[in-house]
């Protein structure tokens, strides 16, 4: 390769290398920023939401008939 080349080349592995590096920055950045929302504490009262409250019984209901249906002996007495 003649020294144009080459630098051409040199420059190009440089920027790879530079855009590669910002993006795993922000990935990383991002993934804390996540990490801390998570774990950060509550406090307050508790704000019930209708809702998740709805979807919660009626995935519970489908769940337990399913089971009922599937496995001899679920949801009856004295099976734990």
């Amino acid at each position: 390769m003649d020294d144009g080349r080459v630098a051409r080349h040199a420059q190009r592995v440089r920027s790879a290398c530079l855009i590669a590096r910002s993006a795993t920055c922000s990935a990383l950045y991002r993934m804390s920023i996540t990490i801390r929302k998570e774990a950060a504490m509550k406090y307050g009262m508790r704000t019930p939401s209708w809702k998740k409250s709805l979807s919660a019984r009626t995935k519970g209901l489908a769940a337990r008939a399913v089971k009922r249906a599937l496995i001899p002996g679920y949801g009856k007495k004295g099976m734990g």
